[in-house]
């Protein structure tokens, strides 16, 4: 199948698909661009390299709340786990600034970032053991999967019911993989990228799928129990996750996950367009 790309040589405007003129390219140079765009956000800056945290701040007494202080980057809390620093302190301080960087509310779970901490540290209590973990491909029907355990129902803060968090789960095993040095690497589940796949999905795989086919649905939850709402999110982010890693394929990996997600993201969400 061709793809038709409407190129420019201007480095600051975006490649775009010919037929979807609004609607960039999977390209080299948009990637190259929209990480620039990425260092320069001042919401993602300081996490993607290695920054410490404020003098003061403690994940452990800090967890719910920072007092004002700077969390420390994910880089920063991975790299010290390789150092042999204290590795519960440095995973607590990871799910922290995972947490806060993507906005994903863990807090609105009770006792949410220390619950989460605890669960992946029972499955992996060293560092060892978590690249083991995310050594596994990820596969839906896996309930020993890294992702499947993080992303367990939780007591909701303030209301009857369970969250889910497979936003974080997926976004904290991404930042893990890349900063240990994982041999798998994972998409980050994300609403906005989710609307946009199914007209990638169209362009670069000739698959045509409704607009929701890669949506968690709440009308699809309706008559689910718990245990069928969690499989229902594994099984949408197993498609997701499965279309993006054949559209790389498909452009011979000129670009990675994250670069895929970024392109996506800032394009539709961060009006680089």
């Amino acid at each position: 199948m061709s793809i038709s790309i409407v190129k420019s040589d201007n480095p600051y405007v975006l490649d775009y698909i010919e037929e979807k003129n609004t609607m960039p390219a999977l390209t080299r140079k948009n990637a190259d661009f929209i990480e620039a765009v990425v260092r320069l956000d001042s919401n993602y800056a300081k996490d993607i390299l290695y920054n410490p945290p404020s003098d003061g701040y403690d994940p452990e007494m800090n967890v719910s709340d920072s007092g004002g202080k700077f969390c420390g980057s994910s880089e920063y809390w991975f790299k010290e786990m390789m150092k042999e620093s204290e590795y519960y302190r440095c995973l607590l301080g990871a799910v922290i600034a995972v947490d806060t960087t993507n906005s994903t509310h863990l807090e609105a779970c009770l006792n949410g970032r220390k619950t989460v901490c605890d669960i992946i540290y029972k499955c992996a209590p060293n560092v060892e053991s978590l690249i083991d973990k995310l050594n596994e491909p990820f596969n839906p029907n896996n309930k020993d999967h890294l992702i499947s355990l993080i992303s367990k129902g939780l007591p909701a803060k303030g209301k009857v019911g369970l969250r889910y968090n497979i936003s974080f789960a997926t976004k904290f095993c991404a930042y893990a993989a890349n900063s240990l040095d994982a041999s798998e690497r994972y998409s980050k589940y994300d609403d906005v990228v989710s609307d946009a796949l199914p007209e990638y999905s169209k362009v670069y795989l000739n698959e045509p799928h409704r607009k929701s086919q890669y949506k968690i649905m709440q009308h699809k939850q309706k008559k689910m129990n718990e245990l069928e709402k969690h499989q229902y999110r594994l099984d949408v982010f197993g498609e997701y996750s499965d279309c993006i890693k054949r559209i790389l394929e498909k452009i011979d990996y000129v670009i990675n996950r994250d670069e895929l997600d970024h392109i996506i993201w800032y394009a539709y969400k961060g009006d680089v367009k």
